[in-house]
């Protein structure tokens, strides 16, 4: 069986924190890192809450995975239109 290689991402998961100021956070970390793409950003919920540590990082990542892939594609179909 063919092992997979393990994606490393720097990941925060935020809480009690108001809409704007995740925002604000957001921005600030990724001015930090601008180049950057393997910072992941989270919030707790009512829902995540119950879940462990490990399954909320899982799919905190899988939803990082899809986000790139859909603006790779946007930008492949932007570079395409120019």
């Amino acid at each position: 069986m063919k092992e997979e290689k393990q994606e490393k991402f720097k990941t925060l998961i935020l809480a009690g924190f108001e809409r704007e100021e995740l925002f604000q956070i957001v921005r600030l970390i990724k001015s930090a890192f601008p180049n950057d793409n393997s910072v992941v950003f989270g919030s707790a919920t009512e829902y995540n809450l119950k879940w462990t540590l490990g399954h909320l990082l899982e799919e905190l990542h899988k939803e990082h995975r899809e986000m790139q892939k859909i603006e790779q594609d946007r930008a492949k179909e932007a570079e395409k239109k120019s």
